[in-house]
């Protein structure tokens, strides 16, 4: 029986490397308290969504969006060119 990573196309396990890459490099510059409330769900069109379990918490993040725009781009694995926040 052939596993299921098997029949995945790889730009759809590529797709989840990168997003778990960015999700490891904005961790390590938030604060512990939004670190637990966010998860990056979304990159498509060097647009970047992040998913948040409360609006003051996309309020806080949305504060420091530049800051954690530069910091990915510094790193010049991706684009960002905007985040996008929504409630969950």
């Amino acid at each position: 029986m052939k596993k299921i990573s098997s029949y995945l196309p790889q730009h759809v396990i590529n797709k989840r490397e990168l997003l778990i890459k960015i999700t490891h490099d904005l961790h390590g510059i938030m604060s512990n308290e939004i670190k637990k409330s966010i998860s990056v769900i979304s990159f498509k069109d060097h647009i970047l969504t992040i998913s948040c379990d409360d609006s003051s918490i996309a309020t806080l993040v949305r504060f420091e969006k530049h800051h954690y725009m530069t910091h990915i781009n510094a790193k010049k694995y991706v684009r960002l060119d905007d985040i996008r926040f929504c409630v969950s």
